[in-house]
């Protein structure tokens, strides 16, 4: 029957459409970096285990909060998610755009990153640094631009 058919597939890709938001809203929980570390670790076994050790990367970090956040809270009130999400989506578009990420935010405040690929990174343990290239100069560049927006 066609309605069948219709209503099997609509049911379908509702299901496919709430796992995809899951997994996104569980990428914005767990930051880019967790996002990583997650997927390792499932990929390692069926279960997520919290032993498996992490990995050391080299990044640059940003912070960046929202000015006098408690008194616009006082006057927008039940608005102030809102305006949180719509300065959310400013931060995300233009970290994003100067090729980094926003890694979490917590109310008012946004970490954000840009991460360094492995190929510029030489050595292991506590003796990690960047080699020398116009690459990993170009990402401290991008890094530092949003300091004049």
């Amino acid at each position: 029957d066609q309605n069948s058919k219709q209503g099997e597939y609509l049911e379908t890709t509702m299901i496919e459409n709430a796992i995809l938001k899951i997994g996104a809203l569980l990428a914005l929980g767990f930051g880019e970096a967790g996002s990583d570390i997650i997927a390792q670790n499932m990929a390692q076994c069926d279960d997520i285990n919290p032993m498996i050790p992490g990995m050391r990367k080299i990044a640059i970090f940003g912070f960046c909060d929202i000015r006098n956040f408690t008194d616009a809270t006082e006057v927008l009130q039940s608005e102030v998610m809102v305006f949180v999400n719509s300065i959310a989506q400013i931060v995300h578009s233009a970290v994003d755009s100067y090729s980094g990420a926003a890694n979490k935010n917590i109310g008012d405040a946004f970490l954000l990153v840009w991460r360094f690929p492995s190929e510029l990174v030489e050595g292991e343990g506590e003796d990690i640094h960047l080699i020398d290239s116009p690459q990993v100069q170009n990402i401290c560049d991008l890094s530092l631009s949003l300091i004049h927006i």
